[in-house]
């Protein structure tokens, strides 16, 4: 899409929608698996990261409750 002004941005977005909750896997932390908790940690927090580092509006559409990581992508 071209930009409407020579020279400026065009709008760009990433939508977050779905359930977000406290966006990790129960059965895993509460497993005994270390190693995929860490795993599982790790990979919520990229998620986060890479959300907030894109340096576009990001919007999160959910329903029901979000807490812990999904409340980090609700507030972006």
């Amino acid at each position: 899409m071209p930009s409407p002004t020579p020279g400026a941005v065009p709008w760009s977005s990433t939508v977050v929608e779905g359930r977000l909750s406290g966006g990790f896997d129960l059965g895993v932390m509460y497993g005994d698996d270390f190693a995929r908790i860490i795993e599982l940690v790790d990979d919520g927090g990229d998620l986060v990261r890479r959300l907030w580092g894109r340096g576009v509006p990001v919007v999160a559409a959910c329903t029901g409750h979000a807490i812990a990581a999904g409340a980090l992508i609700a507030g972006l």
